[in-house]
């Protein structure tokens, strides 16, 4: 009987939990509706000046940031979701003003890549995104902040004095990340961090798991409500709670 209990009220939760997700994101009176498919276009945009901040905020999207030879930023959007693209005193910004209209075909073709100069080191990256997957690597930054509430989240060979990462729907995948402070969170989604090193990491997970794997974790604090937590590697004084789930540390 107990288990039975249990089980409806896990269900419950995961239910509660992304019907809260889905209002979050589509119900803020910003979009409107439209039936695809979409026509987009393709273009690249070249940068001239040097780049130590990044501002993205974007309504849907795929984002990819990479280094390459020089700075520019390529898209295959719709015009109208086309975003207002700035270099100015070291800050190049993405902002999109449209409002997004979701159809039933397309959306997997909605992708910007931004390309910054091999060896760029940024003071600052801050990315906010409404639908869309997020994948970076190789490139470090002071601070980070990476926001999404819709998509998954990659990271790569990334160093950060502080980084913080939250998803409402949709999984994080972190590999190879040195950071003094890290802040990794999900409403409903798995955290999955492999090969990092981290001084201070808090990571909260309300309906999915959160794993390390051969990390280094100085201390910090680690909780789900309705998930597993299976910290793998070097792991100090980290304090750990779950809800409804199964805790597993290697001390």
């Amino acid at each position: 009987m107990t288990k039975i209990y249990i089980t409806v009220i896990s269900i419950i939760t995961v239910i509660a939990i992304m019907l809260g997700c889905f209002i979050h994101i589509f119900n803020r009176g910003e979009f409107s509706f439209k039936p695809g498919p979409w026509n987009s276009v393709s273009n690249t945009v070249t940068l001239s000046g040097d780049i130590d901040t990044i501002e993205v905020d974007l309504k849907y999207s795929g984002l990819t940031i990479e280094y390459g030879e020089d700075a520019h930023v390529e898209y295959t959007l719709p015009e109208e979701f086309i975003p207002d693209i700035e270099l100015k005193n070291g800050v190049l910004s993405l902002i999109m003003k449209n409002s997004i209209r979701l159809g039933n075909r397309g959306w997997n073709d909605f992708e910007i890549t931004i390309v910054i100069p091999e060896g760029t080191e940024l003071d600052k990256l801050n990315i906010k995104l409404d639908a869309g997957n997020i994948q970076m690597a190789d490139i470090p930054a002071k601070d980070i902040g990476i926001s999404c509430d819709a998509g998954n989240i990659e990271l790569g060979n990334t160093q950060a004095e502080t980084i913080n990462v939250e998803v409402d729907a949709g999984n994080i995948e972190i590999k190879d990340m040195t950071a003094d402070k890290a802040t990794i969170s999900a409403d409903a989604g798995n955290i999955d961090l492999k090969d990092c090193s981290i001084e201070l990491f808090y990571a909260d997970a309300d309906a999915g798991n959160i794993e390390t794997h051969g990390c280094t974790i100085g201390s910090g604090e680690v909780k789900t409500d309705l998930g597993n937590i299976d910290l793998g590697g070097d792991i100090g004084d980290v304090q750990t709670h779950t809800s409804l789930g199964i805790v597993n540390v290697d001390n």
